[in-house]
């Protein structure tokens, strides 16, 4: 039996536009639902592709376009409020992926569609959010001075492991029922150890930075039980999970487009990250960096890898 592996990572270019301009089109793709999902050349997704969606529901709310590169290796465009547009791939593509990080970082959104989609025609709700791009200017009181943060979990399984894994029983509440075919896609694959072996082979798991003056991290492998970390002046941040056991939840917040928290579902020997930059600098006099917080949380009796890099105002 042939095993994916799977990743999932997410790239942000903040590129902001005046508070008062229209709100984001609704999403120019098939929505979340147990029948066939189609992505934005009309081309159904893979099984496992599926399940991250379905996982997903939240995120779905400001899709703009989404194509499949190839069987279940995603590659997606959010904008969760005008002129703040996210770039994200994401699945387990059984053939080397299309999409790595060195392609996501600080990413042009026009050129990777052009790429990807082979010629055809941009989705209007992707030409209008790249359109909407703009210097922003968040308004809210400066934090700068603030230390960094981070904690929770363990670096030790819990004594009553049994116990602990008992009272999670899968995915976290209030996620709705895979179709049989996403559901089993995720299963197989949540037995390939790609977290302890994919994972750290191909780039995800690199050390953090050694030097404080270049920037802030916190890195853990082989980590039980949830973290969280948060820094309050962050003009660059990436961040990632992999769950060896799992699945768990990583909870996003970023001050410069989002109010509530997102919330994503990273499914056993996955690995869920992002990539954030603002694309006018904080760091001139008149602007602020965002506050940016990661949380691993459902993790109880799970163990996982995880990397915070910052680089601050």
């Amino acid at each position: 039996m042939k095993l994916h592996r799977t990743f999932t990572f997410v790239t942000f270019a903040t590129l902001g536009i005046a508070c008062d301009q229209a709100e984001t089109e609704k999403p120019t793709t098939a929505p979340a639902t147990e029948e066939a999902l189609l992505d934005s050349l009309g081309n159904p997704v893979g099984d496992i592709s599926r399940g991250i969606i379905l996982r997903n529901p939240q995120a779905e709310r400001s899709l703009v376009a989404r194509i499949e590169v190839q069987p279940n290796e995603l590659l997606e465009f959010y904008e969760p409020r005008p002129g703040a547009l996210l770039v994200s791939v994401a699945g387990a593509p059984a053939a080397k992926p299309m999409l790595g990080a060195d392609d996501m970082r600080n990413a042009d959104p026009r050129a990777l569609w052009q790429r990807m989609a082979k010629g055809r025609a941009m989705p209007a709700g992707l030409e209008t959010a790249i359109a909407r791009s703009g210097q922003f200017r968040p308004e809210r009181a400066d934090e700068a001075g603030l230390a960094p943060l981070g904690g929770g979990g363990d670096a030790q399984p819990p004594v009553d492991f049994e116990r602990a894994r008992a009272s999670k029983m899968g995915p976290r509440p209030g996620l709705r029922p895979l179709p049989a075919s996403a559901a089993r896609a995720l299963e197989v694959n949540a037995q390939s150890g790609w977290c302890d072996s994919g994972y750290f082979s191909e780039g995800w798991g690199a050390a953090c930075p050694s030097n404080p003056f270049v920037g802030w991290s916190l890195c853990r492998d082989n980590w039980w039980n949830g973290i969280w970390a948060q820094h309050n002046d962050a003009a660059t941040n990436w961040t990632n999970v992999c769950p060896a056991t799992g699945p768990v939840t990583l909870v996003m917040t970023n001050t410069d487009w989002n109010i509530n928290p997102w919330y994503y579902d990273v499914p056993q020997n996955t690995v869920r990250a992002w990539w954030y930059t603002r694309a006018s600098s904080c760091k001139a006099w008149w602007s602020d960096c965002p506050t940016i917080r990661a949380e691993v949380t459902w993790a109880q009796g799970d163990r996982f890898h995880f990397r915070f890099e910052v680089e601050p105002e």
